[in-house]
């Protein structure tokens, strides 16, 4: 994006010209457009008229970093984009933010959290004919990103995209034939859940998912799921028990989408559980060679100072590696949720933008293009952590590097 003076007054005016005269929440628009003026000023983030405006929407916004990720590609590509991070709940989605979206020009995409993903489904729903869900979203009953293109919404379902081609194209973990253990049973396990029967389905390939999760109310999903891939994909669910040592032992994987560490030192899995795991890979480890399993957490940021990204669930993990002798799988094995939000910004950006980021063969993304980009996330994060600022010329580097690999 180019350098521009940010004169949020002028901004604000142009911003609210934009809503149509005629439009009765007339003071429910100009409060959202206060809002998003306030929420960038604070930020330091750059306004002016004719800006295209990406919302990041949830509850407590103010610790949040992911706009700078989008960001980063904007200005890869010299856009004239912006993303502000902006504070809402369940009610005001519905009563002023979507609302303002719809109304306002300037406003080309949004990408929600839990607490929006539902409503974000239910609203692009009543538009009808005007809104396009993909497959995914439709199941789930639930939205990640919205954007909106020639006058029509487009809904999108992303983290089970996210979760699985980037487990695949990075970590290079392919479910055919595998065990799959998910903790959880949220909107992120559902979107995996969808996504992988769809991809067993297209590949005429099979696994086995077992998800463990105390809410008996969410199952109606899974069924769901099964009734579209009967034949080649095998979903138990089950209520979480006092031990679940027995699937442990089976998986190939083992997905954490409990949110169980992010807020509190907590994991789905006991030390009990752990302890039996440990013994159970330690009694045959020649048989099992090569075949240790892989822990993956939807989480990739703690309010733990001490273990800010690292929940207690890849803790645990890191030790069951190092109890077996095993260490040099502790980087390919233990992985955090951190390449599921950034496949998730990379695949948001395509579709506002309507920039296609190059591919490798049999890849979502290239490998270059991803590992560049995320080179530059955890350095940034590495300054977050620190309360710093990343210096501009170091930002601008990584830029430079960035668009190298744009070339083909």
């Amino acid at each position: 994006m180019k350098k521009m003076s940010s004169n949020y007054k002028n901004f604000e005016q142009y911003f609210l010209k934009s809503f149509p005269e005629a439009n009765q929440q007339k003071k429910k628009m100009i409060s959202f457009g206060k809002q998003i003026v306030h929420e960038a000023k604070s930020r330091n983030i750059a306004l002016a008229p004719q800006l295209k405006l990406h919302l990041h929407l949830g509850y407590n916004m103010e610790h949040s970093k992911t706009y700078l990720f989008y960001q980063f590609l904007f200005d890869a590509y010299n856009l004239s984009f912006v993303s502000i991070p902006f504070e809402t709940t369940e009610e005001d989605f519905l009563q002023r933010v979507f609302p303002g979206i719809k109304s306002n020009s300037s406003i080309v995409a949004a990408t929600t959290s839990t607490p929006t993903k539902k409503h974000a489904y239910q609203v692009l729903k009543k538009e009808g004919e005007r809104s396009v869900l993909d497959e995914t979203s439709r199941i789930v009953e639930a939205i990640v990103f919205l954007c909106k293109i020639d006058g029509k919404f487009y809904g999108f379902a992303y983290d089970g995209e996210a979760a699985i081609n980037y487990l695949q194209d990075q970590q290079n973990f392919h479910f055919n034939s595998k065990v799959v253990l998910m903790y959880g049973f949220g909107p992120a396990a559902r979107e995996t859940l969808a996504t992988l029967g769809q991809k067993m389905r297209a590949e005429s390939a099979h696994c086995t998912v077992y998800v463990i999760e105390i809410d008996s109310s969410l199952e109606k999903y899974t069924k769901e799921i099964q009734k579209i891939f009967p034949d080649n994909f095998k979903i138990d669910f089950s209520l979480s028990s006092s031990s679940n040592i027995k699937l442990l032992k089976k998986a190939a994987i083992i997905m954490n989408f409990t949110g169980l560490g992010k807020k509190e030192d907590s994991t789905p899995i006991n030390q009990e559980e752990m302890v039996k795991l440990v013994a159970y890979y330690q009694k045959d480890a020649a048989k099992f060679k090569g075949k240790l399993p892989l822990f993956w957490d939807a989480n990739y940021r703690t309010n733990n100072p001490k273990r800010l990204w690292e929940t207690l669930f890849m803790h645990d993990a890191r030790n069951f590696f190092e109890l077996l002798g095993q260490d040099t799988y502790i980087n390919r094995n233990v992985i955090s949720g951190l390449g599921m939000a950034l496949y998730n910004e990379l695949l948001g950006f395509q579709e506002m933008t309507g920039i296609r980021l190059p591919q490798d063969k049999n890849k979502l993304l290239s490998t270059r293009v991803y590992q560049s980009y995320e080179k530059y996330v955890l350095q940034l994060l590495d300054y977050v952590q620190q309360g710093k600022t990343m210096p501009s010329k170091i930002r601008n580097l990584f830029i430079k590097k960035f668009k190298a690999t744009l070339i083909k």
